[in-house]
């Protein structure tokens, strides 16, 4: 009976809503691909290459790993798109840890520099093109970034290297960054 009810337990959890989030004490970054296809996401640190990789994230499901903390200015970059091998089109979520008059600061952005139509690497459609995007923090009182679907200059994420104004900050407490791929908003 026992081993009933914890089943039942892990399937409630797993299968839940998609805005749910299972409560940690550290952070990290949580995908929902509301995308028809799979998504590959591989995080990468400027000291240490590639350090996380999914097994693809299939349609309506999460994924979720912790920060990565390199060593300052290094941040991380987790790079996603719909090829196993991570070549082609992709979209970056890009998120540092600094310190800023003593707070403990996450900077994060989305990059479409690898993609679409100013992309010096992949003039192929982005990733999340058809569906749009949307970035958020835990943390109601933080910048949130929003791209439309078919919007290919989304003023919210970098389109060319020089985009800063797409970079948002906010005092880190333990917050999941949390990206909604195929989805304009919080698709919860």
């Amino acid at each position: 009976m026992r081993a009933v009810l914890l089943i039942a337990a892990y399937a409630a959890t797993a299968f839940a809503a998609p805005h749910t989030l299972l409560p940690r004490n550290y952070g990290g970054v949580a995908l929902f691909n509301n995308c028809p296809n799979t998504v590959y996401s591989f995080t990468l640190t400027g000291a240490s290459g590639l350090v996380h990789q999914s097994n693809g994230i299939a349609p309506g499901e999460w994924y979720w790993e912790p920060y990565q903390r390199p060593e300052a200015p290094d941040g991380a970059t987790m790079k996603l798109g719909t090829a196993e091998d991570g070549s082609g089109a992709i979209t970056q979520l890009e998120y540092s840890m600094t310190t800023l008059y003593g707070n403990d600061m996450l900077w994060y952005d989305l990059s479409n520099v690898n993609c679409g139509p100013t992309s010096v690497s992949s003039t192929a459609p982005c990733p999340f093109l058809n569906g749009g995007m949307y970035l958020r923090l835990d943390d109601p009182t933080c910048a949130t970034a929003t791209c439309a679907s078919g919007d290919e200059a989304c003023h919210d994420a970098y389109n060319l290297p020089t985009d800063n104004w797409a970079t948002m900050g906010c005092v880190y407490g333990n917050n999941n960054l949390v990206m909604y791929m195929c989805s304009p908003e919080n698709v919860g």
